[in-house]
Order: C-alpha cells, then sequence, then structure tokens
C-alpha cells in the first residue's frame, strides 16, 4: 500500500489535520483477499488506520495514531506559550481542539507516545548530517492527500481500494499539489526566543560544585585561564585557584607542552621556588599528576600562578632574544667557568680561580696554587675541584679558599672533570681517563682513547668521554672497559654532555652532533659555526653553542632549528654555561659576559 494513502488514512481515522511525511515512513498494509466479508474488510479498515509508520533512517515504527496525536501534542504545546494563541484557537478551532483533547487523555495513547519518543531521540542523535535534512524535509514537506474512504465503505473490494491507493500516490507525488510549509507567526518565535534565550546564559561555573569547576577550567590553556578570571568574581576566584596553576606548571616547566608546543625554563636561582619547581618537573616527566599542596603542610611563599607568568615572561625573552649583558674581566684567557645564582668561579690562562659575585659583579676571592693553566673544574657548597696542565687536582674550600688537597696521577694535562658524591673522574692530555674514590682514595685507569681526553661526563654507573682522536665512548666503571664507541665528527671532539638517553657533542669540524645512547647513532646534525665548536650545554627546551668563530649560537633541541646568535664577543669562546635565565660565557681575551634573560619582570 502506497505511503500516502496509509498516512491519510490513519490521519482521517483519528480526526488529525496533519499529514505525515512521505519521504521517510512506510506502512505495514493490513491484508485482505477479494472473499473477504464486509466484518472483515471493515477490521481491516480500522487496523490499517493505526499502521506503524518507520521513519528509515531512525530504524523506528509506531501506530499512526499515537504519532499523529504526540505529533500535534507537541505543536500545541510548543504554540500555546504565545499569549494570544488560545484565543485563536478557540475561535477557529474549538471542534477540532475538543477532540483533540479527548485523544490527549486517553492514557493509553500518552504511554504509547512517551514508549516511543525516548528510543527516538536516541536514535536523533546519531544521525549523520544528510540524515537529519532528510529527516526534516520529510517533516515539514506536509505533501497532499486526499481523505481516505469512510469506514462506512470498509464493503468496498480490495481492487477498488488498491486503485484508489494508485491514484492518490500519483497526486501525492505531484509537486504542484504539494501544499507549502505552514508559516509561523514571527510574533510567536519572537515569544519564545525571550523564554529560551535566558535559559542559555546560565552562569554554569557559580552553579556548578566547586570541584567540577575547577575539573572543566583544568581542560583551558593559561591564556583562556586569565580570559577566564575576568568574567567575574566568581570565575576569577576558580580560575585563580592554585590547584590549577600548579597543574600548568606541571605542563611546562622544563619541558615542553604536548598541547600548545611551549616549555618553560626549570627554576635554578631562587631558593623560595626549587623545591617547589622541581616537584612540578619531576612530576611532569614522569607523566604523573601532581597533586595540591597539603593546606597542613607550609606552603611556599609565591603562588603558583606567580611562578607560571614569570617563567612565561623568561621563556618569551628566551624566544626572542631579550637580554641584557655585563662583563667581567679576567686577567688573561677564560678556560673553564661555572656559576649559581651567588657566585662565578673561573679559571684561566694564569694558573688562578677567581671567585666572582653573581650579582655585583666584584671579585670576592683569589685562589693560586697551580703552575700552568687551569682547564676544568667544578664547585658544590663545601668545595672546588679543579684540573691544569700542570697535570695535577687540587681541591680547594670553597669558603676558605684554602687548598685542602692535590691529586696526582696524570702523566699530562688534566683537561676535563666532573665527581657526583662518590667519585671523581678526570680526563688528560695522556690519553687515559682516571676514577678517584672519595672514600678510600684508590684509582683506577682506563686505557682505550689514542689521543688527548678533552671531556668526561658521568652517568650513573657509566662514563662518557670525548677525544682528540674524534671518538665517543662508554664506559662501564664496574667492569672496567670500553662498553660503546660512537664514531661520526671528523675531527677532535671538544665537549659533550648527555641527558635521558640524549647525547650531544661538539667538535672541531664546526658541527653539533645529537645521538641516542642505546642505539649509538647519530639523530642530528647542525650546521652553523664557521670554527671549531669548543664547549656547548642543553636542557629540555634547547641546545646553547660556544665556539671560535666568537659566536655562541642557541639552538631548538627538538627540531634542531638555529634560533639567533649572540655576536658580543672579540675573541675565541672557550666555554659557556647556562640556566633558567643566564647564559655565561668566557673567552680566550679574559672577558666574561653574563646575558641575562629575566628582564622585565
Amino acid at each position: 500500500m502506497d505511503v500516502a494513502v496509509d498516512a491519510a488514512s490513519s490521519l482521517s481515522a483519528n480526526g488529525a489535520q496533519r499529514r505525515l511525511p512521505t519521504a521517510s515512513m512506510a506502512v505495514t498494509p493490513a491484508t485482505s483477499t477479494p472473499s473477504a466479508s464486509a466484518s472483515t474488510s471493515a477490521t481491516h479498515a480500522d487496523t490499517a488506520s493505526d499502521a506503524a509508520p518507520v521513519v528509515p533512517a531512525l530504524g523506528l515504527s509506531l501506530p499512526a495514531s499515537a504519532f499523529v496525536d504526540g505529533y500535534a501534542q507537541q505543536q500545541q504545546q510548543s504554540l500555546a506559550l504565545h499569549p494570544h494563541y488560545h484565543h485563536h484557537q478557540l475561535n477557529h478551532h474549538h471542534h477540532h481542539h475538543h477532540q483533540q483533547q479527548q485523544q490527549q487523555d486517553d492514557p493509553s495513547q500518552q504511554q504509547q507516545f512517551r514508549d516511543w519518543l525516548l528510543p527516538t531521540l536516541d536514535r536523533v542523535r546519531q544521525l549523520s548530517q544528510p540524515q537529519l535534512r532528510e529527516l526534516l524535509a520529510a517533516i515539514l514537506g506536509h505533501p497532499s492527500s486526499p481523505q481516505p474512504p469512510s469506514r462506512s465503505s470498509s464493503s468496498s473490494s480490495s481492487s477498488s481500494e488498491q486503485a484508489a491507493d494508485s491514484t492518490t500516490a500519483a497526486a501525492a507525488a505531484d509537486p504542484a499539489d504539494a501544499l507549502p510549509p505552514v508559516p509561523i507567526d514571527p510574533a510567536t518565535l519572537s515569544h519564545v526566543y525571550r523564554l529560551v534565550e535566558p535559559r542559555l546564559r546560565i552562569d554554569f561555573i557559580s552553579h556548578l560544585p566547586e570541584h567540577l569547576a575547577k575539573h572543566i577550567l583544568s581542560f583551558c590553556d593559561a591564556t583562556r585561564l586569565a580570559t577566564a578570571a575576568q568574567v567575574s568574581r566568581t570565575w576569577r576566584d576558580v580560575a585563580n585557584d592554585d590547584s590549577l596553576w600548579h597543574r600548568m606548571c606541571a605542563q611546562h616547566i622544563n619541558r615542553k607542552c604536548h598541547k600548545c608546543g611551549w616549555g618553560l625554563p626549570l627554576i635554578m636561582d631562587m631558593p623560595d621556588d626549587a623545591a617547589v619547581a622541581h616537584a612540578a618537573a619531576t612530576a611532569a616527566a614522569s607523566g604523573s599528576e601532581i597533586q595540591p599542596s597539603n593546606p597542613r603542610t607550609k606552603r611556599p611563599r609565591r603562588r603558583w600562578k606567580d611562578i607560571y607568568v614569570e617563567r612565561l615572561c623568561i621563556e618569551r625573552n628566551w624566544r626572542k632574544g631579550v637580554y641584557t649583558v655585563r662583563k667581567l674581566l679576567h686577567p688573561d684567557g677564560v678556560y673553564c667557568l661555572q656559576f649559581d645564582d651567588k657566585k662565578i668561579v673561573s679559571g684561566g690562562y694564569d694558573g688562578t680561580i677567581r671567585i666572582w659575585d653573581t650579582r655585583t659583579g666584584d671579585c670576592k676571592s683569589v685562589l693560586e696554587g697551580h703552575t700552568r693553566a687551569v682547564r676544568c673544574l667544578q664547585f658544590d657548597r663545601v668545595k672546588i675541584i679543579s684540573g691544569s696542565m700542570d697535570g695535577t687536582v687540587k681541591i680547594w674550600n670553597i669558603e676558605s679558599g684554602d687548598c685542602v688537597r692535590t691529586l696526582e696521577g696524570h702523566t699530562g694535562g688534566v683537561l676535563s672533570l666532573q665527581f657526583d658524591d662518590t667519585k671523581l673522574v678526570t680526563g688528560s692530555a695522556d690519553s687515559t681517563i682516571r676514577v678517584w674514590s672519595f672514600a678510600d682514595g684508590q684509582c683506577r685507569v682506563l686505557h682505550g682513547h689514542s689521543d688527548w681526553v678533552n671531556c668526561v661526563r658521568i652517568h650513573h654507573n657509566q662514563i662518557l668521554s670525548g677525544s682528540d682522536d674524534g671518538t665517543i665512548r662508554v664506559w662501564d666503571i664496574q667492569k672496567p672497559e670500553c662498553v660503546k664507541s660512537m664514531e661520526g665528527h671528523l675531527a677532535e671532539v671538544q665537549c659533550l654532555q648527555m641527558s635521558h638517553g640524549t647525547v650531544v657533542s661538539g667538535s672541531l669540524d664546526n658541527t653539533v652532533r645529537v645521538w641516542n645512547l642505546e642505539t649509538g647513532q647519530c639523530t642530528q646534525t647542525l650546521f652553523g659555526h664557521t670554527a671549531g665548536v669548543w664547549c656547548l650545554q642543553f636542557d629540555n627546551l634547547r641546545i646553547v653553542t660556544a665556539s671560535h668563530d666568537h659566536s655562541v649560537k642557541i639552538w631548538d633541541l627538538e627540531s634542531g632549528t638555529l634560533m639567533y646568535t649572540l655576536n658580543s664577543h672579540l675573541a675565541p669562546v672557550n666555554f659557556l654555561q647556562f640556566n633558567d635565565s643566564k647564559i655565561v660565557t668566557g673567552a680566550e681575551d679574559g672577558v666574561i659576559k653574563i646575558w641575562d634573560f629575566g628582564v622585565n619582570l
């Protein structure tokens, strides 16, 4: 049986004037045979009025009377919002309203419609846009259909019904006979909008529980959090909550955020914030989530938001090359240096070690004892250890400046050193590496390089070394022996550093290479310097290199892109070190420069 005929029949049988769409509904016809009696035909006519139309896009069916009654009920409830609707309806459609009210009062019809409505809404949510357009076109199309035969004509034969169905279907398919969409009064639309619009402006942050409001704002980046804080006092209190900015610092400090691509430098020179920032960076590196600070414990003097804003300003200065420069002068050339927030310690060609005040630039003390140039040094809270071309290693009291011990053993100049809590490692011009134990004073010698050992680095139970023979070697301290050799540089390896399985090395072939420690393969080669690279350092965000071409270059660690070049030295740059906000460099002309990126804070 045709769609339009069934729809029209069901509408007529239930007294509804709205017609069902033909494009998205199909009816399962009631069966009849030519030999059926008049009573049987009447029964089939009653059944046909309640046949179940199906919306293909939804895959649901319902009796036509329930669909029409529910649809009409919804339309009437929507229009009832308008104040003039009832007056209009009572004057023009009183009889239809009374008949419709009788159908609405039928509990079975209402329950039947409710049982259909909920699954239908679930299906509607799953429709694609083309399916939604098809469904809306079907609902708003309202194809014309003549009234079906009355129930008194139930004795007519099925062949006559089929002929009438064919005629009606043809009429329904004619676009000329289609009814236009029912116009909606603009005043009605305006009234509905005034009722709905205030409900679309609910302040969900104010109405939700605090923990849910914080959870929602935790998905915002720093810019959106700052914008949210300007909405109202309530939003400001939630957006400035310390736990939200705690999380923000954990996502950015000392690493790049995977969402925005920004990373913030680790705080190293501010004691009040160092422990807090270190906790954030450690949790971020391990992938764990930082929990809000315990209110019973002593909180840091500064809020997490203040820390984040300060780190952001410093990182912007790093990216844009915004800095100030101060200059210190070490007599003769500078071979090595190290600094913290209070002091700078430098070693020079003149064989002296000088201690400078970082803030004022004043030289506080001079340590004398080496007979030749000081090539390497390192200090901690209580001592300074230095290596010289005179072949000795000296340990100094950092407070008094007295030399407390001298280590001898190398037959050539000591070119590099590094120590941790238990041991000291030195590399020499005699091509050997020595491991000195602080506990028992024993010394072990590692042989393998065929030329000067210019740099050594400790990594757990391993030692990395770079040599004039062009190789980088990995040594096992326990065995002790060389377990891996990495080759690729075309000239002497002057400097290297290792962190989290990544090795970065600089050479007199003017290149910087990035290596995978596990595989021993070179993953990147950085070109840019026009002379040998003598010193480098990197963190989780950038690589900084110093060269004998008088320049200092800043590279992006992840991409290997050269960010910019610092051209201020007038002599080859031998050494550098940087932290979150400063770079300190030393050159052969004795000039020490402090590049401070912590400006405009």
